[in-house]
């Protein structure tokens, strides 16, 4: 199932929170090679199913009646991705899989000055990523 929901509340003093969740599952035929079919007979298949999975969350903090130098803003967020798709090497089929996943987020505050203002704050990311890659031919790769 592939949908996206969102969720928020603000206070009656104006701090907003805000929450969204997406999903995306996709299960199609694709291309063998995405961006260029070379026809090698014998060795792959013109088309293969890559399932793909896909999912982000994402918080966001606000303040919608800042004061001063008081104007926060936080958003933090988690995101994977999952694929898995057949690699066939002449007549054996053997499965790859792979994921990625990040969690990342900033923390800021704008400042009013009399001419402007001024942000700061920082962020951060933390990505990750896996393949599990079987070639028959070659056990050792």
């Amino acid at each position: 199932i592939s949908g996206l929901a969102k969720v928020a509340y603000e206070s009656v003093e104006g701090h907003r929170f805000e929450l969204s969740h997406e999903q995306v599952r996709d299960d199609a035929l694709r291309p063998y090679r995405a961006n260029v079919y070379i026809n090698r007979p014998g060795r792959e298949p013109e088309l293969r199913n890559y399932d793909l999975r896909r999912q982000n969350t994402v918080f966001t903090y606000t303040d919608t009646s800042p004061e001063g130098w008081w104007d926060p803003k936080v958003v933090l967020a988690y995101s994977k991705t999952q694929i898995a798709a057949p690699e066939y090497f002449f007549d054996v089929v053997s499965p790859t899989e792979g994921a990625t996943s990040s969690f990342n987020g900033k923390v800021e505050n704008r400042f009013a000055l009399d001419i402007g203002s001024v942000t700061a704050g920082f962020d951060f990311y933390n990505d990750k990523a896996d393949l599990d890659y079987l070639n028959p031919t070659e056990p050792f790769f």
